[in-house]
Formats: structure tokens, sequence, C-alpha cells
């Protein structure tokens, strides 16, 4: 993570690192992420939608299927 966060090319995704391996997010889910899915008050993201990518041409986006998680999100100090 020290070299994403100091990298002169990557160290804007830093964010998203950071969310991805602090909630074993996946990248899909990520992806789908909408601001209304984030509560600044209860400190929750809510995933219940992942895009998907076939044959490098197409994007779909599911929503549900059954599924829907809530992840605390706790403010914390990467000393790395």
């Amino acid at each position: 993570m020290r070299y994403v966060k100091n990298s002169e090319r990557y160290s804007y995704s830093y964010p998203a690192f950071v969310i991805l391996f602090n909630l074993g997010m996946r990248i899909g889910e990520m992806a789908a992420l909408t601001w209304d899915d984030v509560n600044f008050k209860e400190n929750t993201i809510t995933i219940n939608k992942t895009v998907n990518r076939y044959r490098k041409s197409r994007l779909r986006l599911y929503y549900g299927g059954g599924f829907s998680q809530k992840q605390n999100v706790y403010p914390q100090r990467c000393n790395e």
C-alpha cells in the first residue's frame, strides 16, 4: 500500500485500495457504488449491486439477486 500511496502514477487510486482491502469489497461492487449507498451519519456503505464485464465490450449492472450487505466504516489512520 505504501507504493500505491507514494506513487506519482497510482496515488490517485489510494482511497479505492483502502476501501477494497479494509472492507473486503470486490472491484465490481465498488464500481457499482453510488452516493446513495454511502451513509455518513451511520458510517455505513450499503453493497447491493455489482458490475460485471463480459467479453471486454459489454458491462452489466446486477442489482440484489437476494444479497444486500451493509459494511460499517470507521475512520482509520493508515500508518504505513
